[in-house]
C-alpha cells in the first residue's frame, strides 16, 4: 500500500472531514458521485462492419460534498459548526466565482487514487436544509479543476511548389504608374 493511503479501519475520523482551502470542515463530511471517467467517441464505420471507439481524453471528475451539522461533532454545537461554514468555508468556496482561482480540496474518498480530486471549482452551494432527524446539512457540488494547456501554435503542413518570384520590371512599372496616377489626382 502507498504511504498516502488512509485506511478507514484505522483512521475513520479522516472520512468525517474535508479540507477546503486548507481549512478543515466542521460537522460530518460525506462525499458522493466521485468517479474516474474517460471520454470515448463511438463511431460507426462507413463501408465497414461494426464500430470503433476513439479515446477523446479524461473527463473532469465531479462530486457532491455534503456537510451534516450535529451537536457534539468536533466538540461543537450545531450552531457553531454552521457559523464556521458560513464565515470561513463559504468565502473560500466563492473564490472560484472569479473564474481565475481554484480551491484546494481533500477528502480521502475522492482525493486519493484513482480519482485524484484535489483542486476544484464550485458548481453549486446549496441551502442549509433541515433533515427529518433534526440535523441540518448543506450540499456543495464540486468540479475538478485542471490547468488549461496552452493552445498549440499552428504549423504549416506543406508549402507551395514554387517560391514567389522576385520583383519584376513589370511590378516596378506598375508601382510607378500608380504613383503618377495619385499625383495627377492631387493636381485636379
Amino acid at each position: 500500500m502507498a504511504a498516502s493511503y488512509i485506511d478507514p479501519d484505522l483512521n475513520p475520523e479522516a472520512y468525517d472531514q474535508a479540507i477546503i482551502g486548507g481549512v478543515p470542515t466542521l460537522g460530518i463530511a460525506t462525499v458522493s458521485g466521485g468517479k474516474y471517467s474517460l471520454a470515448w467517441d463511438a463511431k460507426k464505420g462507413t463501408a465497414k462492419t461494426g464500430a470503433s471507439t476513439v479515446f477523446t481524453g479524461k473527463d473532469l471528475s465531479e462530486c457532491t460534498l455534503k456537510l451534516t451539522f450535529a451537536d457534539g461533532a468536533q466538540g461543537l454545537s450545531q450552531a457553531d459548526q454552521i457559523s464556521q461554514f458560513v464565515e470561513q468555508i463559504v468565502p473560500i468556496l466563492q473564490t472560484s466565482a472569479t473564474g481565475k482561482q481554484a480551491v484546494d480540496f481533500f477528502h480521502p474518498s475522492v482525493s486519493l487514487e484513482p480519482i485524484n480530486l484535489t483542486s476544484v471549482v464550485v458548481k453549486t452551494i446549496g441551502q442549509i436544509e433541515m433533515q427529518d432527524n433534526g440535523l441540518k446539512s448543506v450540499s456543495i457540488e464540486l468540479i475538478q479543476y485542471v490547468k488549461p494547456k496552452p493552445a498549440r501554435v499552428g504549423k504549416p503542413s506543406g508549402s507551395a511548389s514554387k517560391t514567389p518570384a522576385g520583383s519584376t520590371a513589370q511590378d516596378a512599372m506598375d508601382r510607378e504608374i500608380e504613383q503618377l496616377t495619385e499625383e495627377v489626382k492631387e493636381l485636379w
